[in-house]
């Protein structure tokens, strides 16, 4: 079996079912995460669990996530420019107005740009609104930092944190035991959703202007 298992399958997918998790998780999962540091700081063996997630099942693709955001919370917003750099998707949280913020990678090490960081810091107006997460599958979570290691050490203010996503062919330590099953079907069901998928958008996704609740 491939060492990353489910996620084998290429960033592509993993980005897909880690955004559709974040959507479509009711109630919303736990996961297992670290504070943005070296593997040189004690805080980098210090997990916790983190509960990350909307709930609400939609899923909107648009220029700009942040600013579409702004007006409307609880959606995953998707930029539709392929060539975003620095996050994959991102919400607003209704209940603390905090801008989460998603980059997915399936490397062991992925860029942290100081400088992008803070240009975004300033877009979602300031650093206590910001939150910046790295989701990585769980085989990789081990071994991940940023490069750079500490963007706090480069001037970014606000909180950055590694998240371990977990695959249920392989461990079920990412997420909260009673959610385990909840994980493996949602996955299983991004899987076929993927092979079906000829489109950009899938069928739970919808295009910039129109969101898709669920239900």
């Amino acid at each position: 079996m491939n060492e990353l298992g489910s996620y084998g399958g290429g960033g592509a997918m993993f980005e897909m079912i880690t955004r559709q998790m974040m959507a479509n998780e009711n109630p919303p999962l736990e996961y297992q995460c670290r504070p943005c540091v070296g593997k040189n700081v004690k805080e980098y063996n210090s997990t916790r669990f983190i509960k990350l997630g909307t709930g609400k099942g939609a899923i909107s693709h648009v220029v700009e996530p942040i600013e579409a955001a702004k007006q409307k919370s609880d959606v995953v917003f998707v930029p539709i420019n392929a060539s975003n750099k620095l996050y994959d998707f991102a919400y607003r949280d209704s209940d603390s107005g905090i801008f989460r913020v998603f980059q997915t990678t399936l490397k062991q090490s992925h860029s942290a740009n100081a400088n992008n960081i803070k240009s975004l810091e300033s877009q979602v107006g300031g650093a206590t609104k910001l939150v910046l997460y790295y989701l990585v599958p769980s085989a990789r979570f081990p071994v991940f930092v940023t490069d750079k290691v500490d963007p706090t050490k480069e001037g970014v203010k606000c909180k950055i944190f590694h998240v371990s996503i977990p695959d249920p062919r392989v461990e079920q330590s990412g997420a909260t035991k009673t959610d385990d099953l909840k994980v493996e079907n949602s996955q299983a069901k991004m899987k076929e959703g993927l092979v079906a998928r000829s489109a950009p958008v899938s069928e739970a996704e919808t295009n910039e202007g129109e969101t898709d609740n669920g239900q």
